[in-house]
């Protein structure tokens, strides 16, 4: 099946081979404070003061893992709830995420909801990979829900998540919206 799979979807999977390590699952982590964010969330440290003025104060992470095809940092405020997810996909994933549609609208290289809560940016990855995709997006489940950050705070969480993310996977500086 999963060669299968590999050949229909061009995942440049190396089969056959033991699975080293998985990164932990982030959802199931507790909440660090955002100045001591270490793994898919170091990068936001230096983003702490600025993270406080919306209420966010802590963060979810995993390991960093060059190999994995999706990696998210949470950001949480100081009661532990999430409010902003960053996902970094490359690969298959990013290709699939962008042709699917059903996850959310990313036209172009980078863009940003008219409201705020949903921002996206992309980079381009070496050997004629698809580009990788990052996006931000607000947890909350309705309008009334949501944390909605500045578009210039959106930027930079992204331009910080971003440029980590893509330098770990060998591509260029992320284009931001």
């Amino acid at each position: 099946m999963s060669k299968e799979a590999n050949k229909r979807w061009d995942c440049g999977a190396q089969l056959g081979e033991k699975i080293r390590r998985a990164p932990a699952d982030a959802v199931r982590s507790s909440p660090k404070p955002l100045s001591d964010a270490t793994g898919t969330c170091r990068s936001l440290r230096k983003l702490a003061p600025a993270a406080k003025k919306w209420g966010i104060t802590q963060v979810i992470g995993a390991e960093s893992v060059g190999e994995a095809p999706t990696q998210d940092c949470l950001l949480a405020d100081a009661k532990g709830k999430n409010v902003y997810r960053l996902s970094a996909l490359t690969g298959p994933f990013a290709r699939g995420y962008r042709d699917g549609g059903n996850l959310g609208q990313v036209p172009g290289k980078a863009g940003r909801e008219k409201n705020g809560g949903w921002a996206w940016a992309s980079a381009k990855c070496p050997d004629g990979q698809s580009p990788a995709l990052f996006t931000a997006a607000s947890t909350g489940l309705g309008e009334d829900d949501r944390l909605k950050v500045s578009a210039d705070f959106e930027r930079e969480l992204l331009k910080a998540f971003g440029s980590d993310m893509a330098a770990l996977h060998g591509c260029e500086k992320p284009t931001l919206p």
